[in-house]
């Protein structure tokens, strides 16, 4: 899926990738101790898998606009999912 993208992309999306399950593995750790045993709510799982899934949609949709000739939105849609995710992170009030 991303052979076409540059090495530069591939290691941004790599780092948010490593990023987004870092923050996963981070929120569900906090939310299964708060919740003191019992399994963390549906709403709780999606906001926490919300990086993960716009990293995955975003390297999608760089690898398409790359293969399309479209190196400047493929940079775009490679660097938007993490702060993408802070800011919806931000306006739900998440964080």
């Amino acid at each position: 899926m991303l052979n076409g993208l540059s090495t530069g992309l591939k290691v941004i999306l790599g780092a948010q990738f490593v990023l987004a399950l870092l923050f996963l593995a981070l929120g569900w750790s906090q939310t299964s101790s708060l919740t003191f045993g019992r399994t963390p709510s549906f709403a709780d799982i999606v906001a926490l898998a919300a990086p993960l899934a716009l990293v995955i949609v975003g390297a999608i949709a760089s690898a398409a606009a790359n293969r399309r000739s479209r190196r400047g939105l493929a940079h775009l849609l490679a660097l938007v999912p993490i702060p993408l995710a802070a800011v919806l992170a931000m306006l739900t009030g998440v964080v």
